[in-house]
């Protein structure tokens, strides 16, 4: 009996012993062989609660799906949900992950959908056999070089970021990690101005003539806002006009959410009954799991604009004018061009016309003008500055999994330009054989701060000056493009690091105007960290709950304006 088919012996026994059943059958009583219907109820079994399907082809991973019960039986396999069997998954040791990962592809079997959110990978060809047992550092060092060149061959030997169409557009997404609700919900939907969930700027618009004017030329200048959020507890958000907006588990096999969306955001669950599925990472502080969520983000994002039902539902702005009067779809929520990272403990120090034209530019401005505006905002350093980041990030990366030439860091709050947040998107299946990146950075702590400028590294978008060998980009480098033609190296959101904690300073109501005034003064589009009075230790002196009012955020922006 050759090896395979030893182990497929053993996990048929395993099967049998667990209550997964042979051929299936619905089980009442737990853990027993069932009848004909194909189908086997394992309560019993070594993962609770799931129902497992045959296939039939005898594999031990389906095409996107998983096991029932233990490992199915003789029948097939069983399935059971992406985000269930990417738990399982991340929780294994490392030699188990390996020993699955050669199983799939040396036995024809299907991804695992590890991640939960996007779905399995199934991968049945010798390349990506080949390129599993190949080091990760490997196939790494080869990508900058294979990325420049899909790049020169898909612009036609234009601009790598030239897209003129799509920067005309000047489409924000503002991407929300989260607790659960917003503290200062109230002054990004005043911030957002007249939004899909209120009428009173129609009906003021609609007395004065003046007013209408200034409506209609903020129209013409204010950039289109898409919200979209990640809630580590989404259960607990209050907020309706949040919870329209947050992440949902996707159905694997039609690709669609679990829900149906109206055209003004709000979530209609008569097709699904009234518990939405909402799809958080749960993570904690420093884990893995937040850098993952950003990545489900940046990914839910790119999809506004090629889906109708999509743009509708993130859709934060009131809806545009389409310019040739059709009404199109995407005429009027076109692609995002810029995705911004942003916590709850963020408010705007800048207008919404502001941050257009800090991130696209003006708006009669030539192509020239706006390729120099088309950049990603990424505050990034090629070595470590710490003893922390040193030991805790830099280290904590094994070079046969990424060189340490290609670890950079960065604000975790930045701004990626499309063309780099599809570029860092696709990395894994396009460049990297189908492998995440986010596995070799398990050990790091606070990833977020890797993640995204480590790819764009690898992706040869953030670079050392090439004149000057041996130089670092770092506390002493100057200009924004010491890193790369393609971003600005520059702070998108002020944080008071003076205290030197393990936390930025947490601020409240009566710390605004100044704190918007250093804001403003750096550049910064954004501020955190601003909190519930509840949370600092005392409360707010004098009483009230510490949080910023519109008239308060008003006065500031008119005063440093």
């Amino acid at each position: 009996m050759d090896q395979f088919s030893q182990q497929l012996a053993r996990l048929q026994s395993a099967a049998s012993r667990a209550g997964g059943g042979r051929a299936g059958g619905r089980d009442d009583p737990p853990g027993r062989r069932g009848g004909s219907d194909g189908r086997s109820r394992n309560d019993h079994s070594r993962h609770r609660g799931h129902d497992g399907r045959c296939d039939g082809d005898g594999r031990r991973y389906g095409d996107g799906g998983s096991r029932g019960g233990w490992y199915g039986g003789r029948g097939g396999v069983g399935r059971r949900s992406d985000e269930d069997r990417g738990r399982e998954y991340d929780r294994s040791p490392p030699w188990k992950r390996r020993r699955e990962d050669r199983f799939d592809h040396r036995h024809g079997g299907g991804g695992r959908g590890r991640d939960g959110y996007r779905g399995g990978r199934g991968r049945d060809d010798n390349r990506a056999s080949e390129e599993r047992e190949v080091p990760l550092a490997q196939l790494v060092k080869a990508v900058a070089e294979k990325y420049a060149a899909d790049t020169a061959k898909h612009t036609n030997g234009t601009p790598a970021d030239g897209l003129p169409e799509r920067r005309r557009t000047r489409h924000i997404a503002l991407l929300f990690l989260t607790i659960d609700d917003l503290p200062h919900e109230h002054i990004w939907k005043h911030w957002l101005g007249p939004n899909l969930d209120s009428d009173a700027g129609e009906k003021a618009s609609a007395q004065d003539e003046t007013q209408e004017d200034s409506k209609r030329e903020d129209e013409d200048t204010n950039p289109i806002v898409s919200v979209i959020c990640h809630a580590k507890f989404p259960e607990r958000i209050k907020s309706e006009w949040l919870r329209a907006r947050h992440l949902m588990i996707r159905d694997a096999s039609s690709n669609e959410t679990t829900e149906t969306f109206s055209n003004g955001g709000g979530v209609d669950n008569a097709a699904v009954g009234d518990s939405p599925r909402f799809h958080s990472r749960r993570p904690s502080w420093g884990s893995i799991e937040i850098t993952k969520a950003m990545v489900d983000l940046v990914e839910e994002g790119l999809r506004i604009g090629d889906d109708p039902a999509v743009g509708r539902r993130y859709l934060a702005t009131a809806p545009r004018r389409s310019s040739d009067g059709s009404g199109t779809a995407a005429d009027i929520n076109p692609p995002v061009d810029r995705f911004v990272f942003v916590s709850e403990s963020c408010l705007p120090a800048a207008t919404l016309r502001e941050f257009g034209l800090a991130l696209f530019g003006p708006t009669d401005g030539d192509e020239r003008t706006a390729a120099m505006y088309d950049k990603s905002w990424v505050n990034a350093r090629s070595s470590p500055n710490n003893g922390y980041a040193r030991q805790l990030q830099w280290d904590a990366i094994r070079p046969v999994d990424i060189p340490p030439g290609n670890v950079w860091k960065a604000d975790q709050w930045m701004v990626l330009n499309r063309v780099h947040a599809e570029a860092v998107a696709e990395l894994p299946g396009r460049y990297l054989g189908g492998r995440d990146l986010w596995s070799a950075m398990r050990r790091v702590r606070a990833s977020d701060e890797i993640y995204f400028p480590t790819a764009m590294s690898i992706l040869g978008i953030l670079r050392r000056p090439s004149d000057v060998a041996g130089v670092e980009v770092d506390e002493n480098s100057s200009g924004e493009s010491c890193a790369g033609d393609g971003v600005r190296r520059r702070k998108v959101t002020f944080c008071d690091w003076s205290m030197e904690a393990k936390n930025p300073a947490s601020f409240t109501a009566g710390d605004w105007r100044g704190v918007a005034r250093r804001a403003r003064s750096e550049g910064c589009l954004v501020v955190r960290k601003f909190v519930r009075a509840g949370s600092l230790p005392g409360g707010e002196q004098g009483g009230g709950d510490g949080l910023v009012a519109v008239e308060d955020w008003n006065a500031a922006m008119a005063s440093v304006g």
